[in-house]
């Protein structure tokens, strides 16, 4: 009597869970799922209070980093409209899930993620400079949330851009 493993193709990779072959990743689709749920993340963080208290937290950190439970007279004249922080955090992990999915190795995926973290945490001293109040932990968390699901869905799906098309011999 045969295994139900012996009938698969041993040509199919694998994933990383065993001898199930992978599936076939789609970019679009993922990226649209992956964009819905950081934001939809940060959004319930925002519900919570949790986002403008890792804001003050930030805020604190960067005027005064050996001192973070106090703003020693440190204001703040100046805040983002709502939607620049909302059409960041949606740039951002359309940014980061698009491109994790369309980029071959998961050296590369990983290093594209943690650039884009620290893009993203760069921005809050600049922010500080130009007398804007630092919320940053919303696009943060999407973009975090957004590079693990993306680095997640690349390594248990065969990605187009990880088996290129083979050109023609000369």
């Amino acid at each position: 009597m045969k295994s139900a493993t012996s009938n698969q193709a041993t040509s199919a990779p694998t994933s990383s869970r065993g001898n199930r072959p992978r599936s076939d990743g789609h970019v679009a689709a993922a990226s649209g799922g992956i964009i819905a749920l950081s934001t939809g993340l940060a959004a319930g963080f925002g519900a919570l209070g949790l986002l403008n208290r890792a804001d003050w937290a930030i805020a604190a950190f960067v005027t005064d980093p050996k001192g973070p439970n106090s703003l020693p007279g440190v204001e703040f004249p100046n805040q983002l409209p709502v939607w620049v922080v909302w059409g960041a955090v949606l740039v951002a992990s359309a940014f980061v899930s698009v491109t994790i999915l369309t980029t071959p190795g998961w050296e590369r995926r990983l290093l594209l993620w943690f650039s884009t973290l620290l893009l993203v945490a760069a921005w809050a001293p600049v922010l500080s400079l130009a007398a804007f109040f630092p919320e940053i932990s919303a696009v943060f968390a999407a973009s975090a949330w957004a590079g693990l699901c993306a680095c997640v869905y690349a390594a248990n799906h065969r990605m187009p851009c990880d088996h290129p098309k083979s050109s023609p011999q000369p």
